[in-house]
Order: C-alpha cells, then sequence, then structure tokens
C-alpha cells in the first residue's frame, strides 16, 4: 500500500476510514425552496452517497426519496395536496459499498407553497 500511495493509485485518506470513523461519521444536510421544489445541499465525505429520506411534519414513517451522490439534488415530489402549504422533513443517511453506515444528518424542515 506504500508504494500504491508514493505512485498516486491509493488516496491515503481513504485507508484510513476505519469502521469506527464512519460509524460515527455525519452527512451534513441544507434545504431551500426555489421556484416550488425543494432543493438540498449536503457534503458527502467519507461516504460514496447518500439516501435521502423526507416525511411530512407529524408523520412518523421516513419515505426513501433517492440515493444521490452529487450536491444539490433536488426532490421532485409535487405538493401532496394543490393549493396548500406542506412542512416536510428531510434526513440522510451514508452509503458506503451499498450499506447505510455512520449517524443520520440533523433533520431539516422546508415550508413549501405552490
Amino acid at each position: 500500500s506504500a508504494i500504491g500511495q508514493a505512485m498516486g493509485v491509493i488516496n491515503p485518506s481513504a485507508q484510513s476510514l476505519t469502521p469506527a470513523i464512519l460509524a460515527a461519521a455525519k452527512p451534513a444536510l441544507r434545504a431551500d425552496v426555489s421556484a416550488g421544489r425543494v432543493h438540498l445541499k449536503f457534503t458527502r465525505r467519507p461516504f460514496e452517497g447518500l439516501n435521502i429520506y423526507m416525511r411530512k411534519k407529524g408523520e412518523g414513517s421516513w419515505r426513501f426519496v433517492s440515493r444521490v451522490t452529487k450536491s444539490p439534488f433536488m426532490d421532485p415530489a409535487p405538493l401532496m395536496t394543490a393549493n396548500s402549504a406542506e412542512i416536510r422533513e428531510y434526513q440522510a443517511l451514508g452509503v458506503r459499498s451499498d450499506q447505510e453506515l455512520g449517524q443520520p444528518s440533523d433533520i431539516v424542515v422546508v415550508t413549501l407553497r405552490d
């Protein structure tokens, strides 16, 4: 591995990702509303991607929205009831090798209107 690092083939920071570091890692998630859509901005490192979940304010269960690898991500879901305001909560979990790892992001709350 030292030779690979010296040649630039192996990223030294990738090797330092121990299971404890991955278990403690937490994605950062921010949300903005523009043109009637929710835009999510995030940092995904040290993960390969994030699984995005959403629920309406007051609901108990989270719904999977999408797996994302590039920021920003626009949630394509329209309002569930036309001509009304809807409060949504979003949360992200890190993904590496198709497994959710780490701590969930903080919950971000947005109000979506027509």
